[in-house]
């Protein structure tokens, strides 16, 4: 995600991101994610190029989006990854997001058939929970579940409550993206004071800190981007890494903070300097004219069913000037919370920085 482009094709950089994923591959460091979605396909092409001539080196990981869930719709993604890709399978093929609006059944069919077919080796699950992992173990036929892909790090904690032991039981690794929270756990503050001290008193970087972390517990899979050939030869180096086990709790319990419950009232969903299209009322979230999939009227359905579950929380800013929250993350969520239990209700939210005073 981001080379090539976030939601829109940029080429900007691609002989960089190329030599940063070769560099990646010489280092022993073969599984490579992607997603159709990065860069409008353009994040797909430029691992097809740094794979050219090695492609049996690799673990190649792809996603197709909520849109696509329908089997003939998985079908037509999947061929389209591949020519971007410039190969005839993938080693992992997952869905992307959940669709409600289309049958699990459907999709994981979908997925069995291309195994068979020779063009998937196994199925992985990007963004799901473990009552999803559950059912796709006991539905999946020609294939094995593989991976869970879910944010893990040291703020988005949620695989903790009972994903990590759903993958443990099943043999099914928990593939952990965004590690460094998208860089905001490299920065210093106060919260990440603590990874700055042990990198110092290791003498490694605070990436490398955050890696050991996360790969303490066997079966988690960490996948940082790096666009640049340094930071992919720092996180090599971080397999090498040995930190007290005592040094990795007290970050575990430096940074166990359970989500707050903030009133959605007093969430600014979108603030001057934001230019993402979004929502802003209600209305527009139940007509739904974006098209998003699911809708926030399909997620506050599940919400309700699940008995006010979030598959993670959403993600606020607090700003003491304004003495108002801005949504930093989860705006579907965050509508759909509001038709389900209004505009008043509290929503269970990580803040940035901690919480205010």
């Amino acid at each position: 995600m981001g080379m090539g482009g976030h939601f829109e094709r940029s080429e900007d950089g691609d002989e960089g991101h190329i030599r940063a994923l070769q560099t990646g591959i010489d280092l022993g460091m073969t599984l490579i994610d992607t997603a159709e979605v990065y860069g409008a396909g353009h994040a797909e092409e430029i691992v097809g190029k740094a794979i050219s001539g090695r492609r049996d080196d690799v673990v190649l990981m792809t996603k197709f989006s909520a849109e696509h869930s329908r089997a003939l719709d998985i079908a037509a993604a999947l061929d389209g990854s591949l020519r971007r890709l410039g190969t005839d399978y993938v080693d992992i093929y997952q869905p992307h997001w959940p669709n409600p609006d289309v049958p699990f059944e459907e999709t994981l069919g979908a997925i069995d058939r291309l195994i068979a077919a020779g063009k998937v080796r196994v199925a992985g699950l990007s963004n799901f929970d473990a009552g999803a992992g559950k059912q796709a173990v006991s539905l999946l036929r020609s294939g094995e579940l593989a991976c869970m892909q879910n944010e893990y790090n040291l703020v988005e904690r949620t695989a903790e409550r009972d994903l990590l032991s759903f993958c443990a039981a099943n043999d099914v690794a928990l593939v952990s993206y965004s590690p460094y929270q998208q860089g905001k756990l490299l920065k210093r503050s106060p919260q990440t004071e603590l990874l700055f001290e042990l990198a110092s008193q290791y003498g490694v970087q605070v990436s490398q800190v955050i890696l050991a972390w996360l790969t303490r517990i066997s079966g988690v899979v960490a996948i940082p981007k790096a666009s640049t050939e340094a930071n992919v030869r720092a996180n090599a180096q971080a397999l090498e890494i040995i930190i007290d086990t005592a040094d990795l709790a007290r970050v575990s319990a430096a940074f166990d903070v359970a989500p707050s419950l903030i009133p959605c009232d007093q969430i600014d969903v979108v603030d001057a300097s934001d230019d993402r299209t979004v929502y802003r009322s209600v209305e527009q979230a139940l007509a739904n004219p974006l098209r998003m999939s699911p809708s926030p009227r399909q997620l506050a359905d599940e919400i309700i069913a699940s008995g006010g579950r979030l598959q993670k929380p959403v993600k606020l800013r607090w700003h003491s000037q304004s003495q108002r929250y801005s949504l930093v993350e989860g705006r579907l969520k965050y509508w759909a919370w509001v038709i389900a239990y209004g505009i008043e209700s509290p929503i269970p939210a990580l803040i940035e920085d901690g919480k205010p005073e």
